[in-house]
């Protein structure tokens, strides 16, 4: 453990701490401090059971600082710097003896008589004026600094400049050890105080009469007393609240924990569930709600137990596709999801439209409005008093980039709080224009966001300050990550096609190989994805965020030219059903054009990686080129050429990659599971007239594609491809639909030599992984939705290698294809025993 020695460290440390503006944003003024050993050691980021060697550690450095006594008497006599005050060490050491007062006597004797203790001198200390005067510094130099900017907090000094000595640290020390117990023994004589907020308003001035209730509790307590009767509720981080929290937690009752129960949606509009009984544990998933309730302990916990048990709950949006249960309904921009016990289906019938069963309850598919809510509930007579509550603003749904907002206008983050009315300012005061809005708690804006906002409900009349404050730093680009390594990084991989052995990749493609300038349509996603993709992503998340980038364009069509460009790629999860998603690591190909070698970048990239990328091959005297994609929200194809791909690869730091595996060259290499799905059950079929899959068993076909679901929900949805008796089994639903319509001989794709695409014809599936990557790599170029249609860039060679690969399955080709005996027995002997050779009127077939 790194304690601070010197008055240096420890002055960073602890204006960081108390002073700074923290990840959460928090940037309302500062009314008091709590400097106790416990707050030195989490300035230090010490454990709690090293309070005792960080508070000597403190004392040994004011023991040997030869200006503490002068500071005290004087005012600070070091010099102001831009990053620290250079007396906050000195108000904090006050702090913490004020700390060790009892009652509320302003008599400056018993602090002298602490202080003097606390640091082992016998010297008397009979001036402590210096005191008042760094105090009036702090706050100047405070105001100072949020002024140009900085990410800092204002100070506020109870009645300023009515104080010469210790009135001040009196004051802003806050809570006592008095006020602690105080306010605990109140919440020992009222138990509901948390649940009841007349009884903290009505009851608790009895308890100021107290001697030992501080001025800092009072204040508290007005400060919380007059914003509760001006109708706020987002209270709190509110001293009062805050401190009523903590104290009953002292009465010696058993205090029940709050549990997280999230639901996602699946490519299949399923809900699944995910469960925590520990805040800073990792979900579990779950197949049925009963199930994660019953697995976070529900029952016995503080925020859900009383709407389990009363068989009604809420879900609402709380991030990218994730939806937290709750137990009353509030209101939400996006709508609320409801799950009712099955004892209240029959009660409440259709009122809440069509409910989908998911084990003992019943959920609503698609979120609704809360009057909708209100309604059928009220009608239903399922709608239960709501308990006035206390919140925090809370933001959600935006995208972080290394502890800052992604500015980007698609994907800014929601605010909710308990109102609709906002100021929003920039810090710097010469600052007049604002670029950004709220509309109902969404934040807005026409171009990215670069730089910081504060945000604040519009004062009420006869409020001072507003009640809460929060401050935003956006940048425009994504930060690059150090590793991608996580844990989902880990989990294998889902192919669905066969990969070859390493060889050398060679390009014929006739492009010329330039900067095409123009900005896609997909530069915001593809920021969004790279910033949020650290960690990876359940596949209901990364849908929700795809969804947020264009509202006419089908989220899984963007999911599949993700992974189609290399940038994403899916995961098994292990030991049960569904899939997830990380982004790929960053590498370049070596690649042969001709008679030149290009260096062909593959997997995430973002903003400031590309312009790394840029850089580099113009110091090695290259030229970098950039083809966009065949569709606006197709991915971008980045490369070099006349540079050494090994060299770039060193310097940027990437992977480096001579001879990349490519796809297997036989057809029908799909990647099957030698899962035999024994304790399975068919749920959705392949409809060949819509091409999806449907609920039901379907038409009987010559080739027949059935979804099967594990009966207890513990294992991955498996896909059986069945064709004369002989069933094929895959766990990739892509690999399954290819090898579907390869078999039965119908056509998947459709070739347009005119504009050198191939168009899907179904509205699921696609091109298996690693024929997708080779067409990208021949054409240098990526495909992606266009509309309702998803296409790939395919010229004459390239649709004729893949019609040799997926037999049957390209339509628009030119007849003139050789099939002769010879060709068409190659072809069978390379399926694998897949396709057998036929004589049909007079020639042989497949």
């Amino acid at each position: 453990m790194d304690l601070p020695r010197t008055f240096d460290a420890w002055e960073k440390r602890l204006v960081n701490y108390f002073l700074a503006i923290g990840p959460d944003g928090d940037a309302s003024p500062i009314r008091s401090f709590e400097v106790t050993p416990r707050t030195l050691a989490l300035a230090c980021g010490a454990p709690r059971e090293f309070e005792s060697e960080v508070e000597n550690a403190f004392r040994s450095m004011l023991s040997r600082d030869l200006l503490l006594m002068d500071s005290l008497r004087l005012g600070s006599q070091r010099y102001e710097k831009m990053d620290v005050p250079n007396c906050f060490s000195y108000l904090a050491f006050t702090l913490l003896i004020d700390s060790l007062l009892e009652g509320n006597t302003t008599q400056s004797g018993e602090f002298r008589h602490k202080l003097m203790k606390w640091l082992g001198i016998d010297a008397a200390v009979s001036n402590l004026r210096g005191i008042a005067l760094m105090w009036e510094s702090l706050a100047s130099w405070l105001d100072r600094r949020v002024q140009a900017g900085e990410q800092f907090r204002r100070l506020i000094l109870p009645n300023p400049g009515s104080w010469s000595h210790i009135g001040y640290t009196r004051r802003l020390s806050f809570p006592s050890n008095a006020d602690l117990r105080l306010v605990a023994h109140f919440c020992q004589e009222h138990p509901d105080v948390l649940r009841n907020l007349h009884v903290s308003i009505a009851a608790f001035p009895r308890e100021l009469s107290d001697d030992r209730a501080s001025w800092g509790l009072q204040s508290a307590f007005e400060e919380f007393r007059g914003a509760y009767y001006n109708q706020r509720r987002a209270l709190g981080d509110l001293r009062f609240w805050r401190l009523l929290e903590r104290a009953s937690t002292l009465t010696g009752r058993s205090t029940r924990p709050s549990v997280t129960v999230e639901m996602l949606f699946d490519a299949d509009k399923r809900a699944l569930f995910f469960a925590c009984s520990d805040e800073e544990g990792e979900p579990e998933p779950f197949a049925s709600l009963n199930d994660a309730l019953a697995a976070a302990g529900v029952a016995q916990s503080e925020n859900l137990a009383t709407a389990a048990a009363l068989g009604v709950v809420f879900f609402r949006l709380v991030g990218a596709g994730r939806w937290r249960a709750e137990p009353e309904a509030n209101d939400s921009a996006f709508g609320l999801h409801v799950a009712v016990a099955e004892r209240h289906k029959r009660k409440i019938g259709d009122r809440l439209g069509v409910l989908v069963e998911v084990g003992a309850w019943w959920i609503t598919p698609q979120p609704l409005t809360l009057a909708a809510i209100k309604d059928a509930l009220r009608e239903a007579k399922l709608l239960f008093p709501n308990q006035e509550r206390i919140v925090r603003p809370h933001l959600s749904s935006g995208v972080r980039s290394n502890g800052r907002w992604l500015g980007r206008p698609r994907f800014l983050p929601i605010l909710e709080s308990d109102t609709s009315e906002y100021v929003i300012r920039s810090p710097l005061a010469y600052s007049a224009e604002v670029s950004l809005s709220i509309e109902q708690g969404q934040l807005k804006a026409l171009q990215p966001l670069e730089g910081a906002f504060f945000i604040h409900p519009t004062l009420l009349r006869g409020e001072e300050h507003a009640p809460w404050s929060i401050r935003l730093q956006f940048v425009s680009n994504a930060f690059a990550h150090a590793t991608l390594e996580c844990a989902r990084s880990k989990l294998p991989p889902l192919r669905d096609w066969k990969v070859a052995a390493s060889q050398r990749l060679n390009v014929s493609t006739p492009t010329i190989l330039a900067w095409e300038p123009e900005e896609p349509a997909c530069a915001d996603l593809l920021e969004a994805v790279y910033a949020s993709g650290r960690s990876g992503w359940e596949e209901a998340q990364i849908i929700a965020l795809l969804g947020r980038a264009e509202d006419n364009t089908n989220p899984w069509h963007l999911l599949r030219s993700l992974r189609d460009a290399g940038i994403v790629e899916p995961r098994l999860r292990a030991g049960w059903k569904g899939r997830v998603w990380t982004l790929r690591e960053p590498s370049i190909i070596e690649v042969h054009h001709g008679d030149s070698v290009l260096a062909l970048v593959e997997g995430a990239l973002c903003s400031r990686m590309v312009d790394d990328f840029k850089l580099a091959v113009g110091g090695f005297g290259g030229a970098a080129f950039r083809h966009l994609g065949d569709t606006p929200w197709a991915p971008p194809v980045l490369g070099a050429k006349g540079v050494s791909a090994k060299a770039l690869a060193e310097l940027l730091g990437w992977h480096f990659v001579v001879e990349p595996v490519g796809a297997e060259g036989n057809p029908f290499a799909f990647a099957e599971t030698r899962h035999q799905a024994l304790h399975y059950a068919p749920t959705d079929a392949w409809a060949w007239h819509v091409g999806r899959f449907l609920p039901g068993k379907g038409a009987k076909e010559h080739v027949r594609l059935v979804r099967l679901t594990h009966i207890g929900g513990r294992d991955h949805d498996i896909y059986r491809v069945e064709q004369n008796g002989c069933t094929r089994h895959y766990l990739s639903r892509t690999a399954a639909i290819a090898s579907a319509y390869a078999l039965a001989r119908m056509p998947l794709l459709e070739w347009r030599p005119g504009d050198e695409v191939l168009v899907l014809k179904t509205r699921e599936g696609g091109l298996p992984d690693a024929l997708a990557t080779e067409i990208r790599r021949r054409m240098l170029r990526n495909g992606g939705p266009c509309g309702d249609e998803y296409i790939y860039p395919a010229n004459y060679e390239v649709a004729h290698w893949l019609a040799g690969q997926l037999p049957g399955c390209i339509s628009g080709l030119s007849t003139e294809t050789p099939q002769n005996a010879s060709y068409l027995t190659g072809l069978a002997r390379r399926s694998l025993g897949r396709l057998r050779l036929q004589w049909r009127n007079g020639s042989t077939t497949l």
